[in-house]
């Protein structure tokens, strides 16, 4: 039984591609058409955990693009958190996305945070999700920084 057919409207498929911008690896999902719509997911999550809400929102006026960036500022190779926060903004060059609304979960609300403090034009709304933003989350991040083995402890 098709999805209509059980009466949850199917949303349009999004395209899966996979960047490499500035040597790093990041995938990214796109459907739809409208207003950009960016996620930013969250440490060790894909668009595929919102992958049925994504393409709702492309069938309703958006073009969704999904970010999974590549990294997560904890994994010790020298990159922090602002790093990928740039990171998020060069992705969106390539996919030329100059205006947004701009959601993020967990470390993604971090990462568009930082994207929206420093390329405030750019951002029309945001829209953040248990962000990890504020100092409660920095003292966190350098923690784990020493001591990676932490993050399963802390898990």
């Amino acid at each position: 039984m098709g999805t209509e057919a059980r009466g949850v409207a199917a949303g349009p498929r999004l395209g899966r591609h996979r960047l490499t911008v500035d040597g790093r690896r990041v995938s990214v999902a796109v459907g739809g058409r409208g207003l950009p719509l960016v996620l930013a997911s969250g440490l060790l999550l894909t668009d595929r955990l919102y992958v049925q809400t994504l393409s709702r929102l492309a069938g309703a006026g958006f073009r969704v693009v999904a970010i999974d960036v590549a990294g997560s500022g904890v994994a010790g190779d020298g990159k922090g958190l602002d790093e990928y926060g740039r990171l998020l903004g060069r992705v969106l060059d390539e996919l030329g996305v100059e205006r947004m609304v701009l959601a993020g979960h967990s470390l993604g609300g971090r990462l568009a945070t930082e994207l929206a403090a420093g390329q405030p034009e750019r951002v029309i709304a945001l829209l953040l999700v248990d962000a990890g933003v504020g100092a409660p989350w920095d003292t966190l991040v350098r923690l784990v920084g020493y001591a990676p083995p932490s993050v399963g402890v802390l898990g």
